[in-house]
């Protein structure tokens, strides 16, 4: 039998009843996909998970703290100092802009490495039917078709 992803027909599927769903995506929901089915479904459909960036590189995060205001101004500063003919004072005001473009990068990206821990040690976990069994899965591995067991406080991993 043929699957049908939600996403590739125009049928309002949160309209149609239970049984039609589970007929149009080839699914048993007295006992839900096997395993060679799930691998199946895995491989043609990808991860149940949003796509993601890549993280930006150092120098982007540099730039980004180049522009920053703050720096713009001290830059206009440190050209000041050079016009007047300050050589010593322009080469403080240019160390401090370098101080806080390398501090500030280091921040930033520590930071975004917080964030990325913590997205990882973060991942829900669904109740699903496979096999005429109830087992316990991560979400990024749910396939369209997946008997997904609900209960009162669970995060719907959609």
């Amino acid at each position: 039998m043929t699957t049908t992803a939600p996403d590739q027909r125009s049928d309002r599927w949160y309209a149609l009843r239970g049984e039609e769903v589970a007929g149009r995506l080839g699914v048993d929901p007295a006992h839900g996909l096997t395993a060679p089915e799930v691998a199946e479904r895995l491989a043609r459909f990808g991860p149940n998970a949003l796509p993601t960036e890549a993280p930006p590189s150092v120098w982007v995060v540099a730039r980004g703290q180049l522009v920053n205001p703050m720096n713009i101004m001290l830059l206009v500063v440190t050209a000041a100092c050079l016009l007047i003919g300050e050589i010593s004072t322009a080469m403080v005001v240019l160390g401090l802009v370098t101080f806080n473009v390398v501090m500030g990068s280091k921040q930033e990206l520590a930071a975004r490495a917080s964030v990325d821990a913590l997205a990882q040690l973060q991942v829900p976990r669904a109740r699903v039917l496979r096999d005429g069994r109830v087992e316990e899965v991560e979400s990024p591995s749910l396939v369209p078709g997946d008997i997904v067991l609900l209960e009162s406080g669970d995060v719907v991993p959609a």
